[in-house]
């Protein structure tokens, strides 16, 4: 039985995913060539679209404009389990569905943003809207545990911040408005869903567990997390922001309600089984940005708080992940009628080291980037091109399993390595992770941003 329920589950959460979820390809590597090029920076120096994400207030000193961009990535990224020392395989290890194995890819970083903004024929107001969809894979969710159940999965452990996640749409609209000639304000909203299912399985007969009928309803409801902003203006081409975006991600509920033939009247004839996952987390983030301008430069900076301690893992779960900084600083140097572009950014790991039961795999990162661009005039429309390249560098890391000096079940403790077969002298224990596992590697990409200027 478990088995035609693993596949119905798995089935229903692909059907759910390829429709909705939340993006963090824009946490990971920014909006707009321009930004990107400048170490994915904007609260203050957003001169386009990309201020609906890093600040909605810039939006009324962005001239009107509609931006198609493509972006592209490669990755050379791999988590690597150090070998198992003997003695430790719990009963029939070697029979399990898949070997303990590395994992040494993410999924493609192909995509398409579209975006627009308008002045609304003022000078004190403006809105727009920003759209990114990848080329595929669309809306992937794909949940795993962090311990020693996965080897009865993958029996791999897994990037927890990179990966599918990456591979999700995102939409964002917002507005600005400028009360006075130093001072704007603006209001965004990224756009996403919840979903409740609950699936109605009827088994004919409990010897053929393959063989079942399935009905299944969904609801949906919207989910808008408010981005704020605000931008000042302090003259001499000084300009300060701080902005905040609030947490999200996609969290499907729900339940089966199994009904097995001849068990009518019995306790055993109804099962339920819950359903509770939680994607694509995304945390509450707090930005401060500064920046100069000059006759033919723009120096900016960026500071930002990231609220990780209220994660939420694929299975629902809290963690004692940790809140983090990053910070970055980039440049632009107008040159010959084109703007070249130079940045950085660090981000810390808001993973602790994974001594314990848990494998959450990550890594402090960091990014270096570049970009040109200008502006030409085609059939009497001005054109903005702009290209960016970006390396982001995971910082190798190690995480060495613990093993405790008294044994406990798995049951027990989820914090510590556990003993599967608690009867047996010694630890037994399957888990992917033990006695430890090595991550890092680079991801590089780049892309192009052509905009419409009217």
């Amino acid at each position: 039985m478990r088995r035609w329920f693993c596949t119905f589950l798995v089935a229903t959460t692909l059907v759910l995913g390829a429709l909705h979820a939340q993006a963090n390809m824009l946490d990971m590597f920014g909006v707009s060539s321009r930004s990107q090029g400048m170490g994915h920076i904007g609260t203050s120096s957003a001169k386009d679209f990309s201020a609906l994400y890093y600040n909605p207030a810039l939006l009324v000193w962005a001239p009107d404009g509609l931006a198609v961009e493509f972006t592209h990535g490669y990755a050379n990224v791999s988590v690597v389990p150090w070998e198992r020392p003997l003695g430790y395989d719990p009963p029939q290890y070697d029979l399990r569905l898949r070997g303990r194995s590395s994992e040494t890819e993410i999924p493609s970083l192909f995509g398409t943003m579209v975006g627009f903004n308008t002045s609304l024929g003022t000078d004190f107001l403006s809105a727009g809207v920003l759209a990114y969809l990848p080329a595929s894979g669309v809306g992937n969710l794909i949940g795993r545990y962090k311990d020693e159940r996965e080897q009865y999965f993958t029996n791999q452990v897994h990037f927890e911040l990179i990966g599918e996640r990456l591979q999700t749409q995102s939409i964002l609209f917002g507005a600005a408005f400028r009360p006075t000639k130093w001072l704007s304000v603006g209001l965004g909203c990224s756009y996403a869903f919840d979903s409740n299912a609950v699936a109605g399985v009827y088994t004919p007969n409990v010897t053929q567990p393959g063989n079942v009928e399935i009905a299944l309803e969904v609801e949906q409801d919207t989910v808008l997390a408010l981005i704020g902003g605000i931008a000042l203006d302090l003259g001499k081409g000084m300009r300060a922001g701080a902005s905040i975006r609030e947490r999200q991600g996609f969290h499907l509920k729900g339940t089966n309600l199994v009904q097995l033939h001849g068990m009518e009247g019995t306790s055993d004839y109804l099962i339920q089984q819950p359903m509770d996952f939680f994607f694509h987390f995304a945390p509450t983030t707090v930005n401060l940005g500064f920046s100069y301008s000059g006759e033919r430069f723009q120096v900016a900076a960026d500071g930002s708080y990231l609220r990780w301690s209220d994660y939420r893992d694929a299975m629902n779960k809290t963690t004692n992940f940790l809140d983090t900084l990053e910070f970055g600083l980039g440049g632009e140097l107008k040159t010959w009628g084109a703007k070249t572009r130079l940045g950085f950014r660090y981000a810390g790991s808001p993973v602790p080291e994974q001594t314990g039961r848990n494998n959450y795999a990550d890594n402090d990162r960091l990014m270096v980037t570049t970009g040109i661009g200008g502006t030409l005039k085609v059939l009497g429309t001005k054109l903005g091109l702009d290209l960016h390249i970006q390396g982001t560098f995971l910082l190798d890391r190690k995480n060495a399993k613990s093993v405790p000096a008294t044994l406990v079940a798995c049951s027990e403790n989820p914090n510590v390595i556990c003993d599967e077969n608690p009867e047996l002298p010694g630890l037994q224990t399957g888990n992917p992770g033990f006695p430890g596992f090595s991550s890092g590697g680079f991801i590089v990409t780049a892309g192009v941003t052509t905009t419409w200027l009217f």
